[in-house]
């Protein structure tokens, strides 16, 4: 029996032939690749194909569920099983402390698998995924890449025999063994690569693709996203768990004793990081950054002797500035190479929360950040371009948002960087509330890593 083939007929199914009084129609429009499938798509009505899709999406996370129903049943006396989680950058790598804990726990068995993002060309791609392999290799995790360059071969999931398979990215923007095939395959769970704080995406994005549907279990990151998932997407959310976001745990962590996050000055300087974020010229996007690029350097100069920077942009920044008709890859090379090797500024491309720690401030457009800085309770300034900005950041955004100092011009910019300088600067009486509000019930009695541990092992056992 086919996959779609239920042994009945759907109700979509029987209302096509008794409109059209052929069944072929029915069976050209079920069966992808019959003959007559795009005049079929072209005469019927747009109500029917609205059916027909809502009805072919209910039948396919049937199967989804019923695949997830065979793995569970397969797997759940096993006394330790296999996890693999597909990475992409290192930088969005949002499970570290998952990751740990699995090592640790005699349940799991985990691995990573460097996957390929695909959007911006070959180069980049395995640049992307030599940084990221040299990232998890170089803290003695198991990893291994998924592209064989010598050979320019993949290595599929299944090769790997998983169990559980955890996803960092929800978007299409790698090869079709590291994401559909993937997610129709295994159980699989997510943890979302930002705080869910904005909505330069749509919500229909954030929650309710075909992606967000499928996945076995989504560790929320906080009650608002709880929330948004039940009102939009089409499952009402009965997949999603809300535990806190792992990631902002390292961040709740005193620094004694960690390496240092800042390169050496002579004198001590005040830390300030500049994490912009990638959506230059994006209708909806927060990016300032070509408003603001060059006058960063500047302030960086000029202060020099009181300041040093950490120039923390988005990874698909470089990308799309590469692409970008006022910058292009000589320009946006040197941009970046006057962080990376100026006496008082560096480039961070990877990790972050010791730098986050270590810093005095942060000024910045990103998305995720607007949450994960204010974990760090140090002054913090977001860049506004306009009055209308603010109307990308959802409830919970906004929130956090009252955390911030805000900056619609230059001379916003280099008040709160001097007010940093003299030490005047101090967080906010929001910023305190938010962190009593939203921080303390998620992370202080139980962290979102063992919430998730947890909260997979019972579902294995449950068989559910």
């Amino acid at each position: 029996m086919k996959p779609f083939d239920l042994g009945y007929r759907t109700p979509a199914q029987e209302f096509l032939e008794e409109r059209s009084g052929a069944r072929d129609t029915a069976c050209a429009v079920f069966c992808p690749g019959v003959d007559g499938m795009d005049y079929i798509k072209k005469i019927l009505p747009q109500p029917i194909k609205k059916y027909i899709k809502r009805m072919l999406n209910k039948l396919h996370l049937w199967r989804v569920r019923l695949r997830h129903m065979q793995e569970l049943k397969r797997i759940k006396e096993k006394k330790r099983i296999k996890v693999v989680f597909l990475a992409i950058h290192e930088s969005v790598w949002k499970v570290d402390t998952v990751f740990r804990k699995m090592l640790d726990d005699p349940f799991f068995d985990p691995m990573i698998l460097v996957c390929p993002h695909v959007e911006y060309g070959h180069e980049t791609m395995v640049e992307d995924m030599e940084r990221a392999y040299s990232y998890f290799s170089g803290k003695s995790y198991p990893v291994i890449s998924s592209y064989d360059k010598a050979s320019n071969s993949w290595l599929r999931v299944e090769d790997l025999k998983p169990d559980l398979v955890f996803f960092t990215r929800p978007y299409n923007h790698t090869r079709p063994e590291y994401y559909e095939d993937a997610f129709h395959k295994f159980l699989t769970c997510y943890v979302p690569y930002f705080y869910l704080a904005t909505s330069h995406v749509s919500e229909q994005s954030m929650f309710n693709t075909h992606f967000h549907n499928v996945m076995w279990k989504i560790f929320m990151p906080h009650q608002h996203s709880m929330d948004r998932a039940k009102k939009v997407s089409d499952n009402k959310a009965t997949n999603c768990v809300l535990t806190g976001y792992p990631s902002c745990e390292s961040l709740l962590v005193k620094n004694e004793g960690k390496k240092g996050a800042w390169k050496e000055q002579v004198c001590g300087k005040k830390k300030v990081i500049f994490a912009p974020h990638h959506s230059i010229g994006a209708a909806s996007g927060l990016s300032n950054f070509n408003e603001y690029a060059e006058f960063m350097v500047e302030l960086s100069t000029r202060y020099r002797n009181e300041t040093q920077w950490s120039f923390k942009p988005h990874p698909v920044l470089k990308p799309k500035l590469y692409r970008h008709p006022d910058w292009g890859k000589e320009k946006a090379d040197k941009y970046y190479s006057y962080w990376d090797f100026s006496e008082n500024t560096q480039l961070d491309e990877g990790e972050y929360s010791e730098l986050f720690v270590q810093s005095d401030a942060i000024i910045h457009d990103s998305s995720s950040f607007i949450v994960e800085y204010v974990f760090v309770e140090k002054p913090c300034l977001y860049l506004v371009s306009d009055k209308q900005q603010p109307g990308l950041k959802n409830k919970f955004g906004l929130k956090a948002l009252k955390a911030y100092y805000l900056a619609r011009e230059k001379s916003d910019i280099e008040s709160f960087l001097i007010s940093v300088v003299d030490g005047g600067c101090s967080i906010k009486a929001d910023h305190k509330q938010f962190l009593l509000d939203e921080v303390e019930p998620l992370y202080c009695h139980d962290s979102p890593s063992d919430k998730i541990l947890r909260s997979i092992k019972l579902a294995i056992a449950a068989g559910k």
